[in-house]
């Protein structure tokens, strides 16, 4: 009896704190858009230049794979794309949304 006690009382004190965490917060909007008021002219060309500084993020991340992966022997460019393989699917997210990671659609 006094075992089963003691479980439920250590039960209940790790479910607790568990139960209490709170959940994911909610989509960030551009606290920054918001604060400027931007016009509807001004949010198209930050939305622009965000969307052009991604694609040019993407090109040079791609292009530092690339000169990465020339330097690895076979078996390692199977490991490597194994790696990021895995990496990917282990990442929880989905498609980004328009705008830009964290951004949602306005």
């Amino acid at each position: 009896m006094k075992r089963a006690l003691i479980f439920l009382t250590l039960l209940t004190a790790m479910a607790v704190p568990a139960a209490a965490q709170p959940g994911p917060p909610p989509p960030r909007r551009d606290v920054l858009v918001d604060y400027l008021q931007l016009t509807d002219a001004q949010k198209s060309v930050w939305q622009a230049a965000h969307a052009e500084f991604e694609a040019a993020m993407k090109a040079a991340h791609d292009t530092l794979e690339a000169k990465l992966a020339s330097t690895l022997t076979a078996e390692q460019k199977t490991k490597f794309e194994a790696f990021k393989a895995a990496r990917e699917l282990m990442q929880p997210h989905g498609p980004r949304p328009e705008g830009g990671p964290g951004r949602p659609p306005r």
